[in-house]
Formats: C-alpha cells, sequence, structure tokens
C-alpha cells in the first residue's frame, strides 16, 4: 500500500498531473484541457449526464484558455474535484505519469493497474518486449537492495521504487496471461482462468 494511502484520491491524480507539468515543459495547460475535455465528452456522451461543463464555440484561443482555467482551478484544489472527471484526466496524462497515476490508484484498492491486452499484430511481441523492459527496471530497482546480499530496513528508502517496478512486472505478466488464456477453447473471454 503506498505510504500516501491515507491522502484523498483527487490529491493522488493532482500529485501526478503536477509530476507530469514539472517534468514535461511540451505539454501545456490548454492542450492537456482540451485532450480532457474530448476523453471526458467521449466518456459521458449524454450532457445531461456531465457535472463539468467545458466551453465551447467562440474564439478557439479563448475556449482553450476558458478550459484550461475550468479544469486547472480542480486540479489546483480552488473547486472540488469531482469524480466523474478523474478518468479523463487520468487517461489524458502522456506515459508514464498515466501509467504511474493508474498503478497508484488501482493500488488503493489492493489491485494492480493491467492494460488490456491489445488484439493487433505484432501485439504478442509487443508484450514480451514490454515485459522484458520492465523485468529489466526491477532487476535495476532491486540490486541495490542486495548489495550486501540481504533485504532489510537499511534498503527501506529503496522499497518503494523497488515496489513500483516489481508491480509494473506482474501488470505485464497479466495481459500476457489474459492473451494466452483468451485463446484456450473453454474460455468465452469474460473471464480469466488459472491455468496449472
Amino acid at each position: 500500500m503506498n505510504a500516501n494511502n491515507h491522502e484523498p484520491r483527487s490529491d493522488v491524480v493532482r500529485r501526478h498531473v503536477n509530476n507530469c507539468f514539472r517534468a514535461d515543459k511540451t505539454v501545456t495547460e490548454e492542450n492537456f484541457a482540451d485532450e480532457v475535455k474530448g476523453i471526458y465528452h467521449d466518456r459521458v456522451s449524454n450532457t445531461a449526464d456531465r457535472v463539468v461543463h467545458f466551453h465551447e464555440g467562440g474564439d478557439a484561443s479563448k475556449v482553450l484558455a476558458a478550459n484550461a482555467q475550468l479544469l486547472f482551478r480542480m486540479i489546483k484544489g480552488a473547486v472540488k474535484f469531482p469524480a466523474d472527471i478523474e478518468e479523463a484526466v487520468v487517461l489524458a496524462l502522456p506515459e508514464p505519469y498515466q501509467s504511474d497515476c493508474l498503478s497508484e490508484l488501482s493500488g488503493r484498492y489492493g489491485l494492480l493497474a493491467a492494460h488490456v491486452p491489445e488484439s493487433s499484430p505484432n501485439s504478442s511481441v509487443t508484450n514480451i518486449s514490454h515485459l522484458m523492459k520492465e523485468t529489466g527496471e526491477a532487476l535495476e530497482a532491486i540490486a541495490p537492495m542486495l548489495s550486501d546480499g540481504v533485504i532489510d530496513k537499511k534498503d527501506a528508502h529503496l522499497a518503494k521504487t523497488a515496489l513500483k517496478e516489481i508491480n509494473d512486472v506482474l501488470a505485464e505478466l497479466i495481459r500476457i496471461q489474459t492473451e494466452i488464456t483468451n485463446i484456450l477453447p473453454e474460455n468465452d473471454g469474460n473471464h480469466l482462468e488459472v491455468v496449472s
């Protein structure tokens, strides 16, 4: 469980959005808000069900600025962050911020965030290459902990990073397990079966 497991979910999302904006200067508030608006409108297509009302029509640059102001008042905590917008904000984050945020939010439920396996040409190769990449990153995070031959309290400062990397490996394994399970003739594709 994350050390910050007592903070509100909205604060988790805010932290990952802020990490993104601090680290990636190519992401602008206007473009991010526009991406959030698009995802939100796709996911909540009935306008009567929307609790966040983005600006539309008129001068494009003014609409972008107004939507950025609307969204970032929520991100900065000046206005309550409604649960209905969380999904769009998280999905609008570029990688690796999106995966990091999804992992942390899933972890609050005691779950791992694992993407649904792609069903496109070469997706199996892509999934395996992701597994190898994540495994390498996990081993790199664990190696300093094993420098003295034992994992103990002296390694506590490395634990959070190591656990994050291990969870990334587990999520990739689940993707591959799903892909393999889905080809079994007795599987209807609606659930995972543990095959031993």
